[in-house]
């Protein structure tokens, strides 16, 4: 087999000489920051970072902004223009707050969202989708909390925010109003910590 060469300094050919020893794995955080997609060759697929999360709601066109973890206060300035899909932007953010609960505010994506908060609304939500034979929403949420959030396209509509004014427990996030995605530990107003 033919040593592949690369030219030296000089311009004469030089000899790419294999290392004797074994190449330590490519860090993990340096991959996320040059876009490559962990596993590298040679590693074991880690557990999705807030990042990798981050990433897979901003490729599924949601606009998304850092939140402080479990309390849920904005970690920039301007997140009431409503975050960002970019790959660049997000990677910045979540570099700089890694464990940082992700947020989204539906209407600058194009969805209003019905939520079922904590045990009330998700029996009400389910007395809903009886009723209505399901609600459409084009796909849904959940919290570690218990609550799902129901997320529909505006297709033009104007929503109003509200809580409780279509049921007990029952949530509406229209405009201005942001939620948390999944693995976000922040919690909504109503929601409860488990006690076991």
């Amino acid at each position: 087999m033919t040593k592949p060469v690369l030219p030296d300094n000089d311009g004469a050919q030089a000899a790419v000489r294999p290392s004797t020893q074994a190449a330590p794995p490519f860090p993990i955080d340096l991959a996320r920051r040059i876009g490559a997609e962990p596993p590298l060759d040679g590693q074991e697929k880690p557990e999705p970072s807030q990042l990798d999360k981050a990433l897979y709601w901003a490729a599924e066109g949601l606009h998304i902004f850092p939140c402080r973890t479990c309390i849920g206060i904005p970690l920039i300035s301007d997140w009431h223009r409503g975050g960002s899909a970019s790959r660049d932007k997000i990677v910045e953010w979540w570099l700089e707050y890694p464990e940082a609960d992700i947020a989204c505010m539906p209407e600058v994506c194009g969805y209003f969202v019905i939520s079922g908060i904590g045990d009330i609304g998700m029996r009400t939500l389910d007395m809903l989708e009886a009723k209505y034979d399901g609600l459409g929403e084009d796909f849904r949420t959940e919290t570690p909390w218990g609550s799902e959030h129901c997320w529909f396209p505006l297709n033009g509509k104007r929503v109003h925010s509200s809580f409780g004014l279509i049921g007990p427990g029952i949530r509406v996030f229209g405009p201005g109003q942001f939620l948390y995605l999944p693995n976000s530990l922040a919690l909504l107003p109503g929601e409860i910590l488990p006690t076991d």
